[in-house]
């Protein structure tokens, strides 16, 4: 992922569609467990693994915390205008696919 980003970085990307999409897919399959750590620890009277318990939710978070900031579009100042004339080239890859850059 590390690669990729800077690949991303040396074209003057403004964001990355795989970064998204794999932040995407890990919070979705995560979702199951999340699910099923909730129902543990309402069916039963205590939660039997706290570290793990914790630990979960800890890593849960920071990967909405990741899903949400790879959905934001980072423009580098030498490409503000090129974004005034096109805002497709400054959009976000969700902005992209849902033609939301089409209201600017």
């Amino acid at each position: 992922m590390m690669l990729q980003e800077a690949l991303r970085r040396r074209v003057k990307a403004v964001d990355s569609a795989t970064l998204f999409l794999f932040w995407l897919l890990q919070v979705i399959c995560e979702i199951f467990t999340f699910q099923t750590l909730v129902r543990q620890a309402l069916t039963e009277e205590g939660i039997a693994d706290l570290p793990r318990f914790c630990l979960f939710y800890i890593a849960f978070g920071l990967q909405l915390v990741a899903l949400v900031l790879s959905a934001i579009a980072d423009v580098p100042p030498e490409r503000e205008e090129v974004v005034k004339q096109n805002p497709e080239a400054g959009a976000a890859f969700v902005s992209r696919i849902t033609f939301n850059w089409f209201n600017r």
